[in-house]
């Protein structure tokens, strides 16, 4: 674990298209700017990923949560029956009037909200029990649980480790003192599918004092396979970059522009098989970490490209 990164270069799009029209318009192109094409590029290839031997399309479907699913977050977020204002096919929601808060299940979209009032703290009010980072892993076990999340089916932010957290800090002035404030911790993650991470989407939840969980954003659709591709070397994926089948992500203020006729070489540091939501279907990709050298030093970017041949969809 550990504390959430800046985030980095996120392409995403909700762009609805059929799977046959993919190979025109792949959605991993749709931002981020094209590398032009240079067949005389020099790229480095030294990431030790291991690519899986082939990857999937899949649609996305409803998941109408089981009462088991439905009872267990009921009990987690304190809400009875005596609460529930709606429920359809589409979905169940509830609401308590003191304080209010909101809890809804759609089966739709597969998505859990949960929804608490932000507790105004102060010098005389501060939060107590608010659970330490060391005690996180293990209460993300617990209330993944509780919703039927496999723990082996999440990531954290970059993917290097389990789950990552954020805290906002406040610090007050009592006195001659100064006391610090860590009302709650946010718990971040990825879901992954065969091991690839879902990239452009994060789900959370916070947790508070005496660890009560206070906010809930989960989705979590049901999967249905395609079709299946075979994924490609490392040697297509230099040439995909020589030949300009390849976005990048932004480039630090302080460089500029990339200036790609006159760059030395790239370095290919990592190679992610990833997967991005497209409508109602996940879409396998590669995310590269790559660092380019450049006439007056070097930067690290992000890029996208293909896992698969695409000329085949």
């Amino acid at each position: 674990m550990r504390r959430m990164a800046k985030i980095g270069f996120v392409s995403l799009v909700a762009i609805v298209c059929a799977t046959a029209g993919l190979a025109q318009s792949p959605p991993w192109k749709a931002n981020g700017e094209p590398i032009p094409a240079r067949p005389d590029l020099v790229v480095h290839w030294q990431s030790e990923a291991k690519f899986p031997r082939k990857v999937w399309v899949y649609n996305l479907l409803p998941n109408k949560f089981s009462p088991e699913v439905i009872s267990n977050v009921m009990t987690l977020c304190s809400f009875t029956g005596k609460d529930k204002n709606e429920d359809d096919t589409n979905g169940i929601s509830f609401q308590s009037s003191e304080p209010a808060r909101t809890l809804s299940f759609s089966f739709t979209s597969g998505k859990i909200d949960y929804e608490t009032p932000e507790i105004q703290y102060s010098p005389t009010n501060l939060a107590i029990g608010v659970p330490s980072t060391n005690e996180l892993s293990g209460l993300v076990k617990n209330v993944l649980g509780k919703m039927h999340i496999p723990f082996s089916e999440i990531t954290g932010w970059h993917g290097t480790h389990k789950i990552d957290f954020s805290e906002p800090v406040t610090v007050f002035s009592v006195g001659d003192t100064m006391v610090t404030n860590v009302p709650y911790r946010t718990v971040y993650f990825r879901r992954t599918v065969e091991g690839m991470p879902i990239i452009g989407h994060f789900y959370r939840f916070n947790v508070g004092e005496h660890g009560k969980v206070t906010k809930i954003s989960i989705a979590w659709p049901n999967l249905e396979r395609v079709k299946s591709y075979r994924t490609v070397s490392p040697k297509d994926v230099v040439n995909f970059i020589r030949s300009g089948n390849a976005i990048r992500g932004p480039v630090p203020t302080t460089i500029g522009d990339i200036d790609w006729p006159s760059v030395k070489s790239v370095t290919i540091k990592n190679a992610t098989p990833s997967y991005q939501i497209n409508g109602d279907k996940l879409y396998p990709f590669l995310r590269l970490d790559v660092l380019v050298e450049i006439g007056n030093g070097a930067v690290e970017i992000g890029m996208d490209c293909p896992v698969i041949d695409e000329t085949k969809l």
